[in-house]
């Protein structure tokens, strides 16, 4: 956290000299090790108080890290020519979609040359670079479109906001997506880490919203899990308007379910089988309130 591209690559260059150096590196065999990846196989854990209020692991596997790339990759559309914006922490699990999907399609990664968050440089990147996707909390970003004529305003390169993890202020966007110029599209993403990051989402085609709904499930589920798993189920909870967004899982990332806690607040009983399908054994409540805008079921954070 925290560390700029040039100090990265300085201090891996040291990793590597010193590497270079122990006996047990230079005797090793040059053949390569023999690696078995499969679905379960872990990639990385992260760290998130969630519902319970203190740090959990959520080990998160191939299986999810990869459902998450193809929706993501397909969704957008993402091509060689899309430049990524990497605003968040390298250790944020939003993140983590944004170093993968231009590895896999042959787009470009540009890492901003700043110590901590600072609207300048990433307006000043979006435009010099012509940035196309980047994704970040909303709180993030408004920043960067509050000043109206701020050098290369409306930055028309960009073909997407991806936002999530807080409620979107479209009033704080609207300016700017009403500008001639901009040919921007906001979507809006929903999941817990637990679920790699995205289980549901909707791209927005109407500037004039005011609330943008969480949309529907992610056609590809990002559950980390090989099967099928992710849907969306919408209960009336209380006086019929208030309804509560839920998602199923076969399995959750290793750890934090099987903390007995953990589970007595955040896994419950199945409540409905889910159409054409089986219904797993419980539910993961997500913990966000949402109000039904239409008679259709759609529902917004």
């Amino acid at each position: 956290h925290g560390t700029t591209p040039s100090r990265f690559w300085y201090l891996l260059l040291r990793f590597l000299q010193e590497l270079d150096q122990q006996p047990a590196y230079l005797n090793a065999p040059a053949t390569t090790p023999a690696v078995i990846i499969c679905d379960d196989t872990p990639t990385n854990v992260i760290y998130t108080s969630g519902s319970t209020g203190k740090p959990k692991g959520a080990v998160v596997r191939h299986s999810g890290e990869v459902n998450l790339q193809h929706w993501y990759i397909n969704a957008l559309n993402i091509s060689a020519q899309d430049k990524f914006l990497l605003v968040s922490a390298f250790g944020f699990d939003l993140t983590q979609k944004n170093l993968f999907a231009p590895l896999l399609t042959g787009g470009t990664l540009v890492i901003p040359s700043m110590e901590n968050y600072d609207v300048e440089v990433i307006a000043d990147t979006l435009q010099r670079e012509a940035i196309s996707i980047v994704n970040c909390a909303p709180s993030a970003f408004y920043p960067v479109v509050e000043e109206t004529g701020r050098k290369g305003y409306p930055f028309p390169a960009l073909r997407y906001l991806v936002l999530g993890g807080e409620p979107i202020r479209m009033n704080a966007l609207q300016v700017w997506l009403d500008h001639h110029a901009c040919q921007c599209r906001v979507v809006n993403s929903y999941g817990p880490t637990e679920c790699t990051d995205v289980v549901s989402y909707l791209i927005n085609h109407d500037n004039a919203a005011t609330v943008l709904p969480i949309g529907s499930r992610c056609a590809i589920p990002s559950c980390i899990s090989s099967a099928p798993a992710i849907t969306c189920c919408r209960k009336a909870w209380w006086a019929n308007c208030a309804w509560r967004a839920m998602a199923w899982v076969w399995a959750i990332s290793t750890g934090p379910n099987s903390t007995p806690l953990y589970s007595s607040r955040i896994l419950m009983a199945n409540l409905a089988t889910p159409r054409g399908g089986t219904a797993p054994a419980t539910w993961r409540v997500t913990g966000q309130t949402a109000i039904s805008n239409t008679s259709a079921a759609r529902t917004s954070r």
